[in-house]
């Protein structure tokens, strides 16, 4: 996509060219492996593509329902090959008008990918969704992006984003995942005379 990036041991430097920076050039396929966040994800930060991006996963990924993002990000303007399963192919739209969407699976991946899409286009987008991981919110606030977030009800929350055209510069220590520790926190639990000590996981 035409950004610099350097991995290190440690660190990883990203040398941003701006929300709208991206290189988009013909038959670029990405492929998200076994990583359902990371395809859902990049589908609504790239939903400006002036280029098809073919989006493809390994067989697990394949499988897995990703109408839950293709269908709002439809409302934005963005077309498709495929609906449901991967391999899928976005085209883009050079401004995507902003929605209100209703989001009631209680995705975060979903409302995510909704979100990114808001952030492209000229306007206010409103979800409405059902409860889940805020962390996105939280990054958002953190990089003082316009975002109001309204905890309404039990079970829902009102969230309007305002497109917007620069995202200022960040330094950002990622921790770890609770997920990949469930492996190990299982292997512990299985084995006599374990103990298990785990830092640094992001428990929001």
């Amino acid at each position: 996509l035409g950004i610099k990036v350097i991995v290190e041991k440690k660190n990883c430097t990203i040398f941003g060219k701006g929300i709208d920076g991206y290189k988009y050039r013909k038959n670029i396929t990405i492929n998200a492996q076994n990583s359902g966040t990371l395809g859902r994800l990049l589908l609504g930060l790239l939903v400006n593509t002036s280029h098809p991006i073919n989006l493809i996963g390994d067989k697990s990924l394949s499988n897995r329902d990703f109408s839950r993002v293709t269908v709002p990000l439809k409302k934005f303007g963005a077309k498709f090959k495929g609906y449901k399963n991967l391999p899928l192919e976005m085209r883009g739209i050079d401004n995507p008008k902003p929605i209100k969407y209703l989001e009631k699976k209680g995705s975060a991946q979903c409302k995510t990918t909704i979100m990114l899409a808001a952030l492209k286009s000229n306007g206010l987008t409103t979800i409405k969704a059902k409860k889940s991981r805020d962390h996105t919110e939280l990054m958002f606030k953190y990089l003082k992006i316009p975002i109001q977030v309204k905890r309404n009800n039990k079970k829902y929350d009102q969230i309007k984003i305002y497109g917007i055209k620069k995202i200022s510069p960040l330094n950002y220590k990622i921790p770890g995942d609770i997920s990949s520790c469930s492996f190990f926190i299982v292997l512990t639990l299985l084995s006599e005379n374990s103990d298990l000590l785990i830092r640094n996981i992001n428990v929001n």
